[in-house]
């Protein structure tokens, strides 16, 4: 529901910016002079934007092996399809091609219900808790062309830190040995360091609005682990499943600019 409405603003205010008459944002620069704010046309953007990040490394839960225990290691997309991003972001303009950038993102991912390893003859279910953090970034974009033209490609980088909700799990072993082991601490909330690097393009459809496509790569660092539930079953080294390196992913986002 929440997507459908992001989609529908976006959809909503670009239309009423393409009522507007086109001004390209170097209109008033001049080159004897540097970059300057211009008297006319836009020089900072704040964007909404929105995607999926797809991962593509990073171990959720590790492997272990002991007596009827058998657990394999599960990557985070085995627990999670896509995780879904929103971010706003604040571009201030530096020179005419480089913008100071300033981010806030939320994420969240839906769990599915795996099967991680085996107690006996029975499967080892676990229900995880759905992924939600939030992010604080700062970073740079750089444009490959100047920005008096309407279409613009760049690149970027961001650095900051995420903050990641605590995560737990339900344990089932459906016909099986073991009892059902539900709210069971996972990972504690965690601020973690995330960075990223983006190729994106522009497209200014009026002088105070603009759509664009970005995608790139993003690593964000592991979560502190939680063993207070692991190890109270009592079982020697089972409680080192959840000490994992980070997460890296492929995110890809559509936004809306807004110029002013």
């Amino acid at each position: 529901m929440k997507k459908s409405v992001l989609f529908c603003a976006l959809a909503m205010f670009g239309a009423t910016a393409l009522a507007g008459e086109y001004m390209p944002r170097q209109q008033a620069y001049s080159p004897s002079t540097g970059y300057n704010t211009p008297s006319s046309g836009s020089a900072y953007e704040f964007r909404v934007k929105t995607g999926f990040d797809f991962p593509v490394t990073g171990n959720f839960h590790g492997g272990f092996s002991a007596g009827p225990i058998q657990i394999g290691a599960r990557d985070y997309s085995d627990i999670y399809d896509q995780i879904w991003s929103t971010d706003l972001e604040l571009l201030v303009p530096l020179n005419d091609r480089l913008d100071f950038v300033l981010g806030y993102g939320f994420s969240e991912g839906e769990a599915d219900l795996v099967q991680v390893g085996t107690v006996a003859t029975g499967p080892l279910l676990a229900q995880f808790d759905d992924y939600s953090a939030h992010s604080l970034t700062a970073g740079f974009n750089y444009s490959l062309r100047p920005k008096n033209s309407r279409f613009t490609p760049y690149v970027g980088v961001r650095a900051g830190v995420r903050f990641v909700d605590d995560m737990q799990a339900d344990f089932t072993n459906p016909g099986g040995v073991l009892p059902d082991l539900p709210d069971t601490p996972f990972y504690r909330s965690s601020a973690v360091f995330t960075i990223s690097a983006v190729l994106g393009a522009r497209y200014e459809v009026s002088s105070n609005f603009a759509v664009g496509i970005e995608a790139g790569y993003r690593y964000v660092g592991g979560l502190d682990a939680n063993d207070a539930g692991l190890a109270s079953l009592g079982v020697p080294g089972l409680e080192d499943i959840n000490n994992t390196d980070g997460l890296s992913t492929i995110p890809v986002q559509v936004y809306g600019s807004f110029l002013f």
